[in-house]
């Protein structure tokens, strides 16, 4: 008892000491714990300012998007539209050079009419071309359903136009209600006719529908409240969307809208609609070349319409957020204490760390900076195949694949140096010796005073399922599905890393290219599904056929199967295509179409290159050799081989014509002094005629000679001729085909290796028609249209239409024949 009181009279005589102690610490502590308050009211305050700038740079941005997509779709429409008023011009200006040819009536109605509907063809929105005479009377109209009864158009705007100025060129018509299209609203399009004399003769009209023009418009999305509107220069309203009949042809040229965009440089404004009142952002293009221009309008209010909607919508959220965030900070601010003591107890306990390590499915280890073990989780084991007390003191090195070190290795210094998280894909090697795939993350343990990584976490997992899996979709990636070989891509990659490695190594390389013969007769015969069995049965031949591990067969396309052979030379080549072509015979499949020996055969082209020896030859000429060889095997009997004699295959030389001397003495009758100049200005009609109807850049009409062919008449050619032995026109005079069509000359077996096809930029669509003497029957030349690019056959009336102009190009040259004294 003693004791108890001598305890409490020291505790009396220190309890003021302790009371001003107390005092002084409280308040320290209170900031402390008011200091995260005050910062999260100011990080508050501060999301509210860069809501508000986003907000504000959002506005901003939905006008300068708007102002984009605004210039984007009037430069587009001013485009389209542009040129399709150039279309409709250049088919004018055609239809009537055709009129001035027809003078005279050398071109029948029945030609006339089809060279119009040509040019109305080659238009999108043309929907007819009318021809009026000097009177106003309708002389034509392409229009089938066109009512035959007179009309009298001179009052119309593009008549008076044309027949009071000479010199007006394209005319543009205001909007009016056809008298011959059911009162349907239309645009004319016109160009004057004039006589010899330069007196008027007419006009040439083509008309569009109104309503595919506002068809386009209406496609627009331009908002509830935008418009778009197609003017004359003068104000003239041609076309508006949306579409009201009262603004069809009313003069804006006074409207404030108007009077902005004709300002020098001025494109995008803001004004208010004379129309309807609606305050709207334009963006206005003028058309090349034609006095038309278009404007493309949005509602100022439907611009920023979706800006208010996402701005009510993120004010409120985010007002919600701070809100909340409030509530969360007075939470924060009672509990920080008891927080940060349990935080801090957490990060010096190891417990936690094990107990996440040990409940998880990865494999989790501790490393030193060096890379070697101090903890392995549990899971570790089933990645390892060792117990996890027998991999703590294992060097990370220690199980990987002897092929991966060097990754993991990197991996490693990277950290070191300065890294904080890498991932890496490594094998490892099991006690069994089984290697298997793994994953891991790895994410660098930095001191917090020196800043460099002292330790390394890593986190596996097992992935060998998913790399297997990845290596059987690659390999269906190159695997052709029908025969099981491998596919055109897988070709073209071993093709172009065979050619490098021979031409590094100086070896040579080979190539067999082989074709199932008559293979179409089979599938008409059998049906297609047998004709995938043959394929199939003679993809497994040629598979069988070829054992090297290094050779690659693949299917190359349709029937066609490519087998490369590296380090090849020509006799072993085609040593092994008659091997291929035998096994293919011996599997003895059916096919009663192939004669004579009833079975399915193949024939094999097979070349041989050595890319060291010349550096300019690249993989596709050996390509091309192997296949002119192939159309050599298939043009000889089928069921052959056939090997080329170089790569790239010599052009194909174009064969002598029969009664070559008779055919030559009447070329001569066209040719010499005689007829310098004579009857030109009607061959380069013809010749412009056969570009514009047939839409290629390049026509000709050719004379082929003994050693040359020369072109008398040329269009969008410099050189005047070309040798006889590598024109197309040499080819076509030597046959009998009445047109001459290649639509691709590179993959023309005639024509890929000829220098005028090799050449940069080089022909590849070539048609041309024949020029037939009238008096001897023999083929002096060619009307002939030319491309640098490939393309789609002539159909029926573009071929008739070829061949009705090399008549008239004969006719022509009827004017140059020489006199018979001439020749004697």
């Amino acid at each position: 008892m003693v004791e108890v009181l001598a305890g409490a009279a020291i505790m009396n005589r220190f309890a003021p000491a302790l009371a001003r102690l107390t005092g002084s610490v409280a308040p320290a502590v209170r900031l402390a714990r008011r200091r995260p308050v005050f910062l999260g009211l100011l990080l508050s305050a501060s999301v509210l300012v860069v809501m508000v700038a986003a907000l504000l740079d959002a506005r901003r941005d939905a006008w300068a998007r708007a102002s984009d997509a605004s210039a984007n779709l009037a430069r587009a429409l001013e485009r389209d539209l542009s040129s399709e008023v150039r279309s409709i011009d250049l088919a004018l200006q055609a239809v009537a050079d055709t009129m001035a040819y027809a003078d005279g009536e050398r071109i029948s109605p029945e030609f006339r009419r089809l060279l119009i509907m040509q040019q109305v063809g080659a238009t999108r929105y043309l929907d007819a071309v009318l021809l009026l005479d000097d009177d106003g009377e309708v002389a034509f109209d392409s229009r089938q359903d066109a009512p035959a009864i007179p009309a009298d158009l001179t009052d119309r705007d593009y008549f008076a136009a044309h027949r009071d100025r000479a010199d007006l060129g394209l005319f543009v018509s205001k909007p009016f209600r056809s008298r011959r299209a059911g009162g349907q609203w239309t645009i004319g399009f016109s160009r004057r006719l004039s006589r010899p004399d330069g007196s008027f003769a007419g006009i040439v009209l083509g008309v569009i529908r109104l309503t595919r023009l506002q068809a386009t418009f209406e496609d627009m999305q331009l908002g509830p409240r935008g418009s778009m509107t197609l003017l004359r220069d003068d104000g003239l309203v041609l076309a508006r969307t949306p579409f009201d009949e009262r603004n069809l042809g009313r003069d804006l040229s006074h409207a404030p809208a108007f009077r902005r965009a004709q300002q020098a440089g001025v494109q995008q404004f803001v004004a208010i609609s004379i129309v309807d009142g609606v305050e709207r952002f334009y963006t206005q293009r003028h058309f090349e070349g034609v006095p038309l221009f278009i404007n493309v309008a949005l509602a100022v209010h439907d611009v920023y319409s979706a800006w208010r909607r996402k701005a009510a919508v993120i004010g409120g959220v985010t007002l919600l957020l701070v809100g909340a965030m409030a509530v969360l900070l007075i939470r924060l601010h009672r509990e920080l204490g008891r927080r940060q003591v349990l935080e801090q107890a957490a990060r010096s306990s190891e417990t936690a760390f094990r107990l996440l390590t040990e409940n998880s499915g990865d494999g989790v280890c501790r490393l030193d900076a060096g890379g070697r073990r101090l903890y392995t989780s549990p899971a570790s084991e089933a990645i390892f195949g060792r117990p996890a007390e027998e991999l703590v003191g294992r060097h990370l090195l220690d199980d990987v694949s002897p092929e991966d070190v060097s990754v993991v290795r990197d991996a490693i210094a990277r950290l070191r140096e300065g890294e904080t998280t890498t991932r890496i894909e490594y094998r490892i090697v099991l006690p069994d010796l089984e290697q298997v795939w793994v994953e891991t993350s790895l994410r660098a343990i930095l001191n917090p005073v020196t800043g460099r990584a002292e330790g390394i976490i890593a986190v596996k997992r097992d992935v060998t399922e998913r790399k297997a899996l990845e290596g059987r979709l690659a390999a269906l990636a190159r695997t052709d599905g029908l025969t099981g070989l491998s596919n055109r891509r897988a070709f073209d990659e071993a093709l172009a890393l065979e050619w490098s490695r021979a031409r590094r190594e100086s070896t040579p390389v080979s190539l067999l290219l082989l074709d199932v013969d008559r293979f179409k007769l089979f599938n008409d015969t059998y049906g297609h599904p047998a004709g995938d069995a043959c394929l199939r049965a003679v993809a497994g031949a040629v598979a069988a056929a070829v054992h090297r591990p290094a050779d690659l067969v693949a299917r190359y396309g349709g029937e066609e199967i490519v087998v490369l052979l590296p380090n090849t030379s020509a006799a072993g080549a085609e040593m092994l295509a008659e091997q291929v072509r035998a096994a293919v015979e011996a599997v003895g499949l059916k096919h009663t179409a192939n004669l004579p020996l009833g079975v399915v055969t193949v024939s094999v082209g097979a070349a041989t290159a050595l890319p060291a020896a010349d550096p300019d030859l690249f993989a596709e000429a050996l390509v091309a050799a192997a296949d002119a060889a192939l159309y050599s095997a298939k043009h000889s009997g089928r069921n052959r081989v056939a090997v080329a004699a170089s790569v790239p295959p010599p052009a194909a030389l174009p064969p002598v014509p029969a009664e070559e001397e008779v055919r030559l003495a009447a070329v001569a009758a066209y040719e010499g002094p005689w007829f310098a100049g004579r009857g030109k200005e009607e061959l380069d009609r013809v010749t412009r005629l056969a570009a514009a109807l047939l839409g290629t850049p390049i026509a000709a009409i050719s004379l082929v000679g003994e050693d040359w062919q020369e072109f008398v008449s040329r269009v969008g050619l410099e050189q005047a001729g070309t040798p006889k032995d590598i024109s197309f026109c040499g080819h076509l005079v030597a046959s009998d085909e009445e047109i001459l069509v290649v639509p691709n000359a590179a993959l023309d077996p005639r024509f890929s290796a000829n220098p005028l096809v090799a050449s940069t930029p080089g022909i590849r669509f070539y048609a041309g028609a024949p020029l037939v003497c009238p008096l001897t029957g023999q083929r002096l030349g060619s009307l002939c249209i030319i491309d640098q690019v490939p393309r789609p056959a002539l159909n029926p009336s573009q071929r008739a239409l070829l061949a009705d102009l090399a008549a008239l190009a004969v006719d022509a040259l009827a004017h140059r024949r020489a006199p018979i004294a001439a020749l004697v």
